[in-house]
């Protein structure tokens, strides 16, 4: 759910922000558990790899920065939506869905073509693969 989450903050208009942690997988609790110390050499590796692709993905595209923002689809448990050429699709859904994703684009997350297909709990980043 976390990855979903952040995947919406940090490709709407505006300047992420989390709070400190959660790009490690710490959890909060009531005072005084909620700011506990960061957890060095605890991290979860698979969270802080997702957040530092999505932050190197963010800096790669202007579009996050310039881009204009036009929803797509809203459903009950996804939604996608246009930053200029890029498009970003959220299921956090317990069933796959398929959306209106636009052809030839890949998923900047996984760097694999996207189908449309949206699995549960998931996101893409989507751009039309330029040529090199």
């Amino acid at each position: 759910m976390l990855k979903c989450a952040y995947s919406i903050i940090a490709t709407l208009p505006g300047v992420p922000c989390i709070y400190y942690g959660d790009e490690a997988g710490m959890e909060g609790y009531g005072d005084p558990f909620n700011r506990r110390y960061y957890p060095w050499g605890e991290e979860d590796a698979e969270l802080i790899s997702f957040f530092s692709k999505i932050g190197r993905i963010r800096r790669e595209n202007s579009e996050f920065s310039e881009g204009i923002l036009r929803f797509e689809e809203i459903g009950e448990h996804h939604v996608s939506y246009y930053r200029d050429g890029v498009y970003i699709a959220v299921n956090a859904g317990t069933e796959a869905v398929t959306v209106n994703a636009p052809e030839g684009v890949y998923d900047m997350l996984t760097d694999t073509t996207f189908d449309g297909v949206l699995p549960p709990m998931s996101a893409v980043i989507c751009k039309k693969k330029e040529n090199t």
